[in-house]
């Protein structure tokens, strides 16, 4: 068995309505120059951002709820991360744009029959840079299933890297975790889908893998993994749960319980500094390349292995432990785990081995 990208998600209300429906989804970039090294750069942008979407959504959660997350009490409250830069905490006005977005399809309020204003301000931050704009109520349709009522955010102000598609190819975020860390402080679209009784089976999951990655509404597509489903208690945040220990050829190098967010937005395994020194430590010929960036020998045969649950372990393949070569170096490539500040709780979570 190892760590799969197949990842369904279960929210347990009473059963209801119609069958699953299926969404084609892409990467919305990839990490790999044209040569095939490691675009490193671009992974550390990506990585600074990981780091600080999870952070949002805590102080959502502490906005939305009145309490701390117990995730966020385990972070380093530093300007400076082992990410690379600083977390900014200002508002960029001057790079604020505020007139057409180029390239993509826009939300017109006023041609919506169903819309309504909520009278309600939103703001957030994309690559550390506000977007803002009005809470409205919706009609709306994903994957077949229409609901009604449902919150979203009409942005005004909003980064000049959203012009075109080049950097940006979508024409929005949609989120797929619970209210409690909901920007708006409401229902995401798929809660909505099961408030509302669109789905006899409230689950959906991400298959990650190639040919053919696919999010499923309402249920999952059992020709894509074999082995059963093992399933995770989580609390109404963020994905989560925790791992038991961390093994290297089957020795255990890391025997903590450690806390854990699942996130479909990452490509990359985002632990704490000294717990990922510890793993590190341990692969002969790695090096640290600075700005949260390990790398290790490209012809590392290493096995990873997680531990769950005490009995149920995922393990990692060598080759998809490597990234890709770095830089002019043919013999050293970038590894899967990098550093972060942040450790990566009813409702349930699970993964499958693929075939």
């Amino acid at each position: 068995m190892y760590l799969s990208p197949l990842f369904i998600l279960s929210s347990q209300q009473t059963p209801r309505a119609s069958s699953p429906l299926t969404i084609p989804i892409s990467k919305r970039s990839m990490v790999h120059r044209a040569d095939g090294t490691v675009d490193v750069p671009h992974l550390r942008r990506a990585l600074k951002r990981t780091v600080e979407n999870i952070e949002r959504g805590f102080h959502a959660y502490e906005r939305n709820t009145g309490t701390t997350h117990n995730l966020a009490r385990n972070m380093k409250r530093t300007e400076k991360r082992d990410v690379g830069s600083e977390v900014h905490l200002t508002n960029y006005n001057n790079d604020i744009w505020y007139g057409p977005v180029d390239g993509h399809s826009l939300y017109n309020t006023s041609e919506s029959s169903t819309s309504q204003d909520t009278k309600k301000k939103f703001s957030t931050q994309l690559d550390g840079i506000e977007i803002s704009g009005e809470e409205y109520t919706d009609s709306v349709t994903l994957a077949g299933y229409t609901v009604t009522n449902q919150t979203l955010g009409a942005a005004t102000h909003y980064p000049p890297s959203l012009q075109g598609t080049t950097n940006f190819p979508p024409d929005g975020i949609l989120g797929m975790a619970f209210p409690s860390i909901s920007v708006f402080n409401s229902s995401p679209v798929f809660q909505t889908i099961v408030s509302q009784h669109k789905v006899s089976d409230q689950v959906f999951g991400f298959f990650l893998a190639s040919p053919g990655p696919e999010l499923m509404i309402g249920g999952v597509n059992t020709e894509l993994f074999s082995d059963p489903i093992i399933w995770f208690a989580t609390e109404q945040a963020h994905w989560g749960s925790h791992f038991d220990n961390i093994q290297i050829n089957q020795d255990i190098i890391l025997n903590k319980t450690t806390d854990m967010i699942v996130s479909t937005g990452t490509t990359q395994l985002i632990g704490d500094t000294d717990s990922v020194r510890i793993i590190y430590n341990n692969i002969t010929g790695s090096r640290y390349a600075g700005g949260g960036i390990w790398t290790v020998p490209c012809d590392f045969t290493y096995q990873i292995s997680i531990r769950f649950h005490g009995n149920d372990t995922f393990n990692i393949p060598p080759e998809k432990f490597k990234l890709g070569p770095y830089g002019n170096s043919p013999n050293t490539c970038v590894a899967f785990w990098v550093i972060g500040d942040v450790f990566l709780s009813n409702v349930r979570f699970g993964f499958a081995s693929l075939p």
